[in-house]
C-alpha cells in the first residue's frame, strides 16, 4: 500500500513537471512567433509611416530629436526615498502584465511610506505595438498614463494574441483580416463613426498588424478618436518615447529584457545603479530599503 502511494506521488510530481515544462515551451514558441512576426513588420509599412530598421531608427532619433526625454511617470518622494526603482515595461510583455498587476500595487505601500521612489518607463521591444500602446497611454496626460498602459498589459488577448500568425499563410492572413474587419464594425456601431473614417484617422490599412490595438483604444479604453490621431501625428513625442529605449540600452543599464528593474540606493546621491537579473518582489525591495537605511 505504501509503495502504491509512493509511486502515485512520484507519478503526480512527474506529470506536474511535464505540464510546467510544456507551458514554458508553449510560452517560448509564442514569444518566438511574435519575434518573427515583429521582424517581418519592423522594416515594412507601419501605421503612421515607414518604421525603420533598428540601426536606421537609432540614427534618426539621435540626429533629429529636438526635445528632452519623455517625462517619467514617478511615484514617491525623491527627498526621502532610500531606494529608487526604474522599471522598464513593454506592452507586449506577458511577464510585465503579471508584475504590473500583482507586484506594483504592493510596492506602492513602500512608496506611501516615503522609502521608495518608483519610476515607470516604457521599453519598445516589439514594434509597432509597444510604441503605439505607449503613445496612446499618454493621450489623457501623465495622471492617467499608468492606468491606460496597464489596460493594454491586462488585455493582450484582445489586441496582441490574434496578430501572432503566419503572414505567408493565406488562411491565417484571411482570418486575421476578418477579425480586424469585425472589430472595426463593432467600433463603428459603438462610437457612431463610419468604418472608413476610423481607418483613415487611425491609419489602419487592410492588413495593419496594429489594427486591433488601435480599435481597442477606441472601444475598450473609450478614448476620443481625434485625440488618438493627434498623438499618432506627434512625431516629436514619438522620438521622446524612443529615446527612453535607446537610453535603456546604453551605459550601465544595457536593458534587453522586460520587465527590467534598475536599482539605485540613496537616489539623492550621484552614482551608478544596478540592473537586476530577475524581478524584485515586495520582500526583496523591502530588504534593499533596510540595507540602504543601515548604510546611511
Amino acid at each position: 500500500m505504501k509503495n502504491s502511494i509512493f509511486y502515485f506521488c512520484l507519478l503526480l510530481v512527474c506529470a506536474t513537471k511535464l505540464c510546467v515544462a510544456d507551458n514554458i515551451e508553449t510560452s517560448h514558441k509564442q514569444a518566438a512567433k511574435l519575434a518573427q512576426h515583429n521582424t517581418d513588420f519592423f522594416t515594412g509599412p507601419q501605421s503612421s509611416g515607414i518604421f525603420d530598421s533598428s540601426d536606421t531608427l537609432t540614427a534618426s532619433v539621435l540626429t533629429t530629436n529636438t526635445s528632452k526625454g519623455l517625462p517619467e511617470t514617478v511615484y514617491g518622494n525623491p527627498e526621502t526615498a532610500k531606494v529608487k526603482l526604474t522599471i522598464y515595461s513593454a506592452a507586449t510583455c506577458a511577464h510585465c502584465a503579471g508584475y504590473d498587476n500583482e507586484t506594483i500595487p504592493q510596492l506602492m505601500k513602500l512608496v506611501q511610506s516615503g522609502d521608495l521612489l518608483l519610476v515607470l518607463r516604457p521599453f519598445i521591444a516589439h514594434s509597432p505595438w509597444d510604441l503605439l500602446a505607449t503613445q496612446i497611454s499618454w493621450v489623457r496626460g501623465r495622471e492617467h498614463q499608468h492606468a491606460l498602459f496597464g489596460k493594454f498589459l491586462r488585455n493582450q488577448e484582445k489586441w496582441l494574441h490574434p496578430v501572432i500568425y503566419n503572414k505567408e499563410d493565406a488562411v491565417e492572413s484571411a482570418a486575421y483580416m476578418q477579425k480586424l474587419s469585425d472589430a472595426l464594425a463593432i467600433a463603428s456601431k459603438k462610437t457612431g463613426i463610419k468604418v472608413e473614417e476610423i481607418k483613415a484617422k487611425l491609419f489602419i490599412p487592410k492588413d495593419d498588424p496594429a489594427g486591433l490595438l488601435k480599435v481597442f483604444a477606441l472601444t475598450d479604453l473609450g478614448l476620443n478618436i481625434d485625440d488618438i490621431q493627434k498623438m499618432f501625428e506627434d512625431k516629436d513625442f514619438e522620438r521622446q518615447i524612443l529615446l527612453l529605449t535607446l537610453d535603456a540600452r546604453d551605459g550601465d543599464k544595457l536593458v534587453n529584457f522586460t520587465p527590467a528593474i534598475y536599482v539605485q540606493k540613496h537616489p539623492q546621491q550621484e552614482g551608478l545603479g544596478v540592473l537586476q537579473s530577475e524581478n524584485l518582489e515586495y520582500d526583496a525591495v523591502a530588504t534593499l530599503i533596510e540595507e540602504a537605511k543601515n548604510n546611511m
